[in-house]
């Protein structure tokens, strides 16, 4: 906000329809995930007085606030046959997807469970390195430093 303000934005060499794409995508994943987590922990049944409707209130805040992101994340969007930035393209929203996805993964293991059984620690190795690729890709792009990789990027989101 401050960098829009004070109009110091153009100064960053970022790629800044890539990181709002990128950005609206993350919020609407997190509202989304708040609004299911919230009722589903805290709104106990039966539910009456003023404490449940505080909490209705907020869950029903949240949802509206989910769809304003997703509605953003939809408008921000590149359309068929524009030149635009990665990120807001469907590939681009499904990176940032992947990561968030990874993210959630990894803050619900538990780390007793997680070292005794060995399968366990193979899965979450290779899901790591898929993950530190998925982020190198969306810091590459929000970077604009994706001519810096030898190969194409449609190659390395093959692999």
């Amino acid at each position: 906000l401050l960098l829009e303000l004070l109009e110091l934005y153009p100064l960053l060499p970022l790629s800044w329809d890539d990181f709002t794409s990128a950005f609206s995508m993350l919020a609407a994943l997190m509202v989304f995930t708040s609004s299911v987590v919230f009722p589903a922990t805290f709104i106990q049944s039966p539910c009456s007085g003023s404490l449940c409707a505080r909490q209705a209130v907020a869950t029903t805040a949240s949802c509206l606030c989910f769809v304003a992101y997703a509605l953003e994340v939809s408008l921000t969007r590149a359309k068929p046959g524009d030149i635009s930035s990665f990120l807001s393209t469907v590939p681009g929203l499904l990176k940032v997807f992947e990561a968030y996805v990874a993210c959630l993964i990894f803050s619900l293991l538990d780390m007793r469970e997680y070292t005794k059984e060995s399968g366990l620690m193979w899965c979450v190795a290779v899901y790591s390195i898929c993950f530190i690729f998925t982020l190198l890709i969306i810091i590459f792009t929000i970077g604009r430093c994706l001519a810096y990789i030898p190969c194409q990027l449609e190659k390395v989101l093959v692999g």
